[in-house]
């Protein structure tokens, strides 16, 4: 199977390659080629190129995410490549209730300004062709993860930090090891599998708490003492219902979060220059 896959050195890309390299004839954009922001470059990767399907992994960049989402979708279809997916990472309203996300009702909770604006607006627009299928991903760990992010602050805590495992405001939120988000996208490309858009979720939601515990376990076992920093404060719940992505998938067996954690901590184990 052919596939074009929109960027290869971001989280998710990066990931996706070093599992499915092999699998699938993979071509993705070189730098110069990934300004899809400007549609010529966008149609430009489908000339003379007869693809069976299209990757393309969502920037979180407002404007610059949407526009280049819908250069690349309307390329797409104009070429008659039969399967496109779409993924991207869930990003919560800066501000609100608990959200319980569902497949289809998530969009409708759009701010009026957010940088993650096109996470939001990108679905309507998958729903208007016949060839695309959105995963959103939420609360997604592993390997290569984002160093911003509050989960691998954990992590570098527990592994390389002196300090205290400082704790988020503690929330429940949907989480979903970085494996399972590529072999959930590898079952879309190579199933006949049913298409819209997907809350990509693992059933069991977790709390920073609990990535925490696992983490300071972690460390313990490689002779480190770590203690846990509470905070007194709690956020805002952030959870997806994913019963329509556990009905096209059926018998897929998520991987625990002791399993992700501990996978996730011994990559970090060997290239802890990338948690700083």
């Amino acid at each position: 199977m052919k596939v074009l896959l929109t960027d290869g050195k971001g989280f998710i890309g990066s990931n996706f390659i070093e599992m499915f390299g092999k699998k699938y004839d993979l071509y993705v954009p070189d730098d110069e080629e990934e300004g899809f922001d400007r549609v010529e470059n966008a149609l430009h990767m489908f000339e003379g190129e007869t693809y069976d399907a299209v990757v393309h992994v969502v920037a979180s960049d407002a404007a610059d995410a949407l526009v280049a989402f819908k250069n690349v979708q309307y390329a797409a279809v104009a070429a008659g490549v039969p399967k496109m997916i779409v993924v991207t990472e869930a990003a919560p309203p800066p501000k609100g209730d608990a959200v319980l996300a569902g497949d289809d009702t998530f969009d409708a909770s759009a701010p009026l300004f957010s940088a993650d604006l096109s996470r939001y607006l990108i679905p309507a627009l998958v729903r208007k062709d016949n060839i695309s299928t959105m995963l959103r991903a939420f609360g997604l760990f592993g390997k290569g993860m984002p160093p911003a992010s509050p989960l691998t602050k954990i992590f570098s805590a527990a592994l390389t930090g002196k300090k205290p495992i400082a704790l988020p405001p503690e929330k429940t939120f949907s989480v979903l090891y970085i494996d399972d988000l590529c072999k959930i996208v590898a079952k879309f490309l190579d199933g006949d599998l049913p298409k819209g858009v997907y809350n990509a979720a693992s059933p069991v939601a977790a709390t920073y708490g609990e990535f925490a515990k696992k983490a300071k376990a972690y460390a313990k076992k490689t002779g480190r003492e770590v203690a846990i920093e509470k905070n007194d404060r709690t956020g805002n719940e952030f959870t997806a219902n994913t019963e329509k992505l556990q009905n096209a998938l059926g018998a897929f067996k998520f991987t625990s979060l002791a399993t992700g954690v501990n996978k996730t901590l011994d990559y970090y184990v060997k290239h802890k220059s990338k948690l700083k």
